[in-house]
């Protein structure tokens, strides 16, 4: 009884949290999609009101990659956001490493989506996204920009639920074996 227990509470906690984090990046509507050429470029002519706010800013990746090292920095990003000022609104850098499997393939075709960054739309109007992007040991078959409007914020209170799933399933754990020994 206590192993399906603690299946179960492993199981949910990592249900809940994944369902969470799939439902964060995914909210709001979708504005626009911006496909992105060469290392580094703009997306201008983005008219954003407040009524949109917040707003987020995801950048997906397809690459392929062949994995030598035990870590393969595949690619480097950088967005940055100006409002119609010139401001910066938005800004977010980060990479994306792919990690060799004991039994794992030595090749790995995949899309990344990562959330570079959410923002209130403070100054309506025209707004500029400046980028890059750097490709480390991955070959980058395509990357797009997109823009999400109304999107919420990460729901705290599930996210502790999943967190007291997992450490109940932990404190079943032990408590078992804690008796086994005595």
């Amino acid at each position: 009884m206590s192993k399906v227990l603690v299946l179960l509470l492993f199981v949910g906690s990592i249900g809940l949290a994944g369902w969470e984090f799939h439902d964060y990046s995914n909210s709001g509507e979708e504005i626009s999609v911006h496909p992105l050429q060469g290392n580094s470029g703009e997306v201008g002519g983005l008219r954003l009101t407040s009524v949109m706010s917040p707003v987020r800013v995801l950048v997906t990746v397809d690459y392929e990659i062949n994995i030598q090292d035990e870590t393969n920095n595949a690619y480097e990003y950088v967005v940055e956001v100006l409002d119609p000022l010139g401001r910066k609104v938005g800004n977010a850098d980060g990479s994306h490493v792919v990690k060799r499997e004991d039994q794992g393939p030595n090749y790995e075709a995949s899309r990344m989506t990562h959330i570079a960054d959410t923002f209130d739309v403070i100054t309506d109007g025209l707004y500029q996204a400046n980028w890059s992007l750097k490709q480390k040991k991955a070959n980058i078959r395509g990357a797009s920009l997109k823009f999400r409007r109304n999107v919420r914020s990460l729901n705290w209170s599930v996210m502790a639920l999943a967190g007291g799933c997992f450490l109940l399933g932990w404190v079943v754990v032990f408590s078992k074996i804690r008796n086994r020994k005595n």
